[in-house]
């Protein structure tokens, strides 16, 4: 019982002596760091630096525009040109020094030249020309030049028959349609317990089953300064809490959602030192007097007595885990000092976390490091968040629904197969019937993760077990002959194909990896035979509606794009698969889909004016 909470008081004492409140030095010392890793051209780490240093540096601060126009210099520097706008606009609103502010204002207008911008360009070019002797002759007959450039080019417009761009549905507007359109119910029974059932007919695809907004959502600590609190995204363009250090949105609107709820954390040491999980529990009971309610199922009268009512399988935990919930509930309890957080119910809302906690995963592309290979492209899990709804879909190893995140972290379940009324809709849990094909093992983590026997098809099934080693290591070995002999690492390629299991993911990744050599070497014609090969195994892994999927969609469309020169047909059909398929499962502000919306935009017709 001592371990847990000498361990909680020693984080929290440690941070009395370690937490500073905003600082011009400390900021400064970040900036410095930024110039330093900028200069080595470390980009990402300079990002990161400046970041920190918006954040630490007092209203006011000259610190906090330096910092955004030298985040603006890193983006120019990436081609990022729409992040580099951004950060520039940023300087500008938060007092760039006027002897300068024709830097920042050029360096914009350049921009959006990149992005064929033109009215907005010379809007910025005229407006620096305004500073007048300032501008050193040679810069100011350079902006000239490049005006007069600009007003001699002809003005390309999209033709009035191209497609729109793409923007995701975040399903914030299905969020309470989803429960009173009768397509989903619950149910319960002796063997399943209380579990999600379809009402009708619902076919596989775009078709979203349910969608609904997290209760309450926590980011892992890892994340806390590199990903925004209230949407989990990345801190491109970053907006820091007024008061402390700890906080940070990617834009005001992130801000302003999560206003409420930090105006009460804010400052407080305990949700600094915390885990996500007791965090995560504190928020909750939050949320109840913060957020909007409304019945959920015909079963309960509000979102959170949905939460309430889930299991928290007390007896199934070890005594040790147990005696340290309770610990830290009763220093939570004493810390906050409200009537409102009583350590029973934070230990109930801690409880049932465990099993019921949804990791929320983000499509994550390194914006230094962009490619068409499908390994640059990963899930990464950021942080955890509770659905009141989504709790109650049960686990299968072989699931008939896909799952994707939101914007605003929306949870929509999205049919992979045709589901009948009264059928069950399941879920997964996570990664390991896909990771694990020993049945025995999966059944044994899932019995010790989330206490319950799986009774799914997958498990029931008898497979042997082939062990991919020796694969991995051809695929590693292939992997670093790339550059030097690319003949003989295509000839192991193929040798892994001939050893590894043909339905399996390895398999993928390497018709996957393939395809992108063959593409380099502008043989289309094997790239398109091995991107369809991927595409077959991987829905047979991950069903017709994925992520995956998409992406080797937008691939194929890239190939026949290529080859044809021109959006013949068979682009189209692929443009429209890799659409109906990222537009559903990725925000608006998601690098695929901002990569899926310049592709489209590529392939449509232009007139001249």
């Amino acid at each position: 019982m001592e371990r847990g909470g000498v361990e909680f008081r020693r984080r929290v004492h440690f941070l009395r002596h370690t937490m500073d409140s905003k600082s011009e030095k400390v900021a400064l010392d970040w900036k410095q760091k930024g110039n330093t890793a900028y200069s080595n051209k470390n980009l990402d780490s300079a990002l990161y630096y400046y970041n920190r240093a918006i954040c630490c540096s007092p209203a006011g601060s000259e610190n906090i525009s330096l910092s955004y126009a030298n985040k603006g210099a890193c983006f120019v520097e990436l081609k990022e040109p729409r992040l580099a706008i951004v950060e520039c606009s940023n300087a500008i609103k938060t007092g760039y020094p006027n002897p300068k502010k024709y830097k920042i204002l050029e360096r914009r207008a350049k921009q959006y030249v990149l992005l064929e911008e033109y009215e907005l360009a010379l809007k910025d070019f005229n407006e620096a020309l305004g500073f007048g002797n300032i501008i050193p002759l040679k810069e100011r007959n350079a902006i000239l030049q490049e005006i007069k450039r600009i007003n001699n080019l002809p003005r390309p417009t999209t033709a009035s028959t191209s497609t729109t761009l793409l923007t995701a549905t975040s399903g914030s507007e299905e969020t309470k349609d989803c429960l009173s359109s009768h397509r989903i119910k619950l149910q319960k029974t002796t063997n399943f317990g209380n579990h999600v059932v379809s009402t009708g007919t619902i076919p596989y695809g775009i078709k979203i089953i349910h969608s609904e907004k997290p209760f309450a959502k926590a980011l892992f600590t890892d994340f806390n300064d590199k990903k925004c609190s209230t949407c989990f995204s990345d801190l491109n363009s970053i907006f820091p809490c007024s008061n402390c250090t700890n906080t940070a949105y990617c834009s005001e609107i992130c801000r302003e959602m999560d206003s409420k709820l930090h105006q009460f954390e804010c400052g407080k040491l305990l949700y600094c030192v915390a885990p996500i999980e007791l965090i995560l529990s504190l928020r909750i009971i939050k949320n109840k007097e913060l957020s909007e309610d409304y019945p959920l199922f015909s079963d309960f009268n509000s979102r959170y007595s949905a939460i309430f009512n889930l299991q928290d399988h007390l007896k199934n935990y070890p005594n040790k885990q147990i005696i340290k919930y309770c610990v830290d509930s009763i220093i939570a309890e004493q810390y906050l000092n409200d009537p409102l957080f009583t350590a029973s119910k934070i230990m109930k809302h801690l409880l049932q976390i465990q099993t019921n906690a949804f990791a929320v995963s983000k499509i994550y592309i390194p914006i230094f490091q962009k490619s068409d290979n499908l390994e640059d492209y990963s899930q990464l899990r950021v942080g955890l968040a509770v659905y009141p709804c989504g709790s109650y879909f049960n686990h299968s190893c072989k699931p008939n629904t896909c799952i994707n995140f939101g914007k605003y972290l929306e949870l929509s379940v999205i049919a992979t197969e045709q589901i009948l009324p009264n059928d069950q809709i399941f879920i997964n849990y996570g990664p390991d019937h896909i990771r694990i094909k020993d049945s025995d093992r999966r059944k044994k983590i899932l019995k010790q993760k989330y206490f319950f026997d799986c009774l799914c098809q997958k498990c029931s099934e008898r497979v042997e077990i082939i062990n991919l080693d020796t694969v991995q290591e051809l695929f590693n070995t292939a992997l670093k002959l790339e550059n030097t002999s690319l003949a003989k690492a295509l000839e192991i390629y193929n040798r892994a194909l001939k050893t590894c299991p043909p339905n399996d993911l390895l398999a993928a990744k390497i018709h996957d990896r393939l395809s992108f050599l063959f593409s380099q070497r502008n043989n289309y014609t094997e790239a398109k035979l091995h991107t369809l090969k991927s595409i077959k195994i991987l829905e047979t892994i991950f069903g017709f509606h994925s992520i995956e999927i998409g992406i080797e969609y937008l691939k194929l469309a890239k190939i026949s794009y290529i080859t044809s020169n021109q959006p013949d047909p068979t682009t189209t059909t692929y443009l429209k698969k890799a659409q109906n398929i990222l537009n559903t499962l990725c925000e608006p502000e998601n690098p695929l889909l901002l990569e899926l919306n310049t592709f489209t935009k590529q392939t449509q017709p232009t007139n001249p004016t």
